[in-house]
């Protein structure tokens, strides 16, 4: 064999070489990149439902005790009772605020304008009426509302709350009661920052898509579909990918029935 057809040889067995090595280059990064991702999913997916979990429990207390509250005498009918009732009921309210330090304020406001709080002075002119709380509270009735996110009108901390409507004996509005719990504590107590997924964040979306618990607040009461599109949130849990301020996005979401259908959201 002369040395040109050797040199020919080797620089084509050199190229076929290469080109091997090429694809299976290509492929072994492919491989690589669909497991993290796979694997991304599977963590956020356990995230998730871990997150989901710890807000039943976090807001399931607060759904029974406004249910639970809202059923008694010197609560609904607070108006038109004596000193004597009203101050049972403020005792009621102070027992079960210490008795759960994730309750920020609990207190009724009615339809006379009058507002039924410990240890809180409303600005002048406050009525409790016009109150977001007060407002979707009476949008949900006879059910609870399903969380509202709103500003206490003094610190202008956002609070999020859990209200519902209360009815004198004919079924006729007296007024509603609420719990706040501070968004802040949620966060740090429920969706803490993610040790291995640094970008990862959670969020709650009420069944309107309408979002109610975020890490920045400037999204809150925002409709999700408007920042990263529609999603089809259908089923009990699934995954789904968008984009969000220019960057690719993928999360899982889990619904959370047992709480006026909130929806919890993990997002990377």
């Amino acid at each position: 064999m002369s040395r040109s057809i050797r040199r020919d040889l080797f620089w084509s067995t050199t190229f076929l070489a290469l080109i091997v090595l090429a694809v299976m280059g290509i492929f072994t990064v492919i491989s690589f990149y669909s497991m993290g991702i796979n694997n991304a999913y599977q963590y956020l997916e356990q995230k998730n439902k871990s997150v989901a979990n710890l807000i039943r429990g976090y807001f399931a207390k607060f759904y029974v005790a406004v249910d639970t509250l809202s059923q008694l005498r010197i609560v609904r009918l607070a108006p038109y009772l004596e000193d004597s009732d009203r101050n049972m009921a403020l005792e009621l309210y102070k027992a079960v605020e210490e008795a759960d330090e994730d309750i920020n304020y609990l207190y009724s406001g009615y339809e006379n304008g009058m507002l039924l709080i410990n240890n809180y002075v409303p600005p002048e002119g406050y009525d409790p009426r016009i109150r977001p709380w007060y407002i979707e509270a009476v949008k949900a009735k006879p059910n609870p509302s399903g969380g509202v996110p709103y500003q206490e009108v003094k610190t202008h901390e956002w609070l999020v709350s859990i209200s519902k409507v209360l009815l004198d004996d004919d079924g006729n509005i007296t007024g509603v009661i609420a719990i706040d719990t501070s968004i802040e504590r949620l966060l740090n107590a429920v969706l803490g920052e993610d040790d291995r997924y640094r970008t990862s964040y959670s969020y709650v979306v009420k069944e309107d898509q309408t979002l109610i618990i975020h890490p920045d607040s400037k999204y809150l009461n925002k409709k999700l579909p408007d920042l990263i599109g529609p999603v089809d949130f259908n089923a009990h849990s699934g995954r789904f990918s968008c984009t969000f301020n220019g960057n690719d996005k993928f999360a899982h979401y889990t619904n959370i029935d047992e709480l006026d259908r909130c929806n919890g959201r993990q997002q990377g």
